[in-house]
């Protein structure tokens, strides 16, 4: 929150310099406040700006490892077979979840954990209306879906992932008061939106050991595509594995 303040008090002293130095015209200072407002907005919805909160992207490592975590927003048919093929393979991938998504596939969530997957926090639900919750609301969200986790996986993780990226101070006061980090990603991959495999293959040579992608997943994301990046992966070097993440997160099962 001291670097939201020290914006706000930067961006009206130069306000007020060009008032006393020049002769623009009113208009220009309300539409430059108008402008204003709309900065945190913009930083709320881009958390890898770190406008309220640090979210990590990378957990360095001396082995070859990256970190695929993916947004259960809704589950494929076929999730189950790619979580066996990718535990035959010893690949390592982090869950993000909701409450009720667990609770609509709790026997999903118990097979994930069980095949060596972890399951992290996403909050109680996806709604656009986590942005305007308070701090207390925010704390008992992720309290909650945490207490639901370790129900059906045995597992304790105190990473968070905000629902639609969305960051703000309450969120960033209630992960204070109860030791959570926010994780975020060095790369974000969405099938269908230009990723072919030329394309998906340079971007992922540019990442370090350590570095953390993202996926969202659906109902209608193919496993196909995981796949495609579990192979890339493997040919450019590295593996999927969270044992980083699982050291220095403390971690149980």
């Amino acid at each position: 929150m001291m670097r939201v303040q020290k914006i706000t008090i930067g961006y009206f002293i130069s306000l007020y310099v060009l008032y006393r130095l020049t002769e623009l015209p009113l208009v220009f200072y309300v539409v430059m406040t108008s402008v204003y407002f709309l900065i945190p907005a913009v930083g709320s919805l881009c958390i890898h700006l770190d406008f309220y909160l640090k979210a990590f992207r990378n957990v360095p490592n001396q082995k070859n490892h990256l970190i695929f975590s993916i947004n259960l927003w809704e589950v494929p048919n076929d999730l189950r077979q790619l979580s066996k093929e990718l535990h035959s393979e010893q690949m390592q991938l982090v869950f993000f979840c909701t409450a009720d998504m667990m609770a609509r596939h709790p026997e999903l969530i118990k097979e994930l954990a069980a095949d060596g997957h972890l399951i992290a926090n996403m909050g109680v639900n996806t709604k656009w209306s986590f942005g305007f919750q308070n701090t207390r609301k925010m704390q008992t969200s992720i309290v909650d879906t945490a207490t639901r986790i370790e129900e059906l996986s045995s597992q304790k993780l105190n990473i968070f992932r905000p629902p639609r990226g969305i960051s703000t101070p309450a969120l960033a006061k209630a992960c204070r008061r109860i030791h959570y980090q926010v994780m975020g990603w060095k790369y974000k991959i969405q099938p269908g939106m230009g990723n072919n495999t030329q394309m998906l293959s340079g971007k992922l040579k540019r990442l370090s050991p350590g570095d953390i992608i993202c996926l969202d997943m659906y109902a209608q994301t193919e496993t196909a595509f995981v796949k495609k990046i579990s192979e890339l992966i493997k040919e450019s070097g590295f593996i999927f594995n969270c044992q980083e993440l699982q050291e220095t997160h403390n971690i149980s099962t």
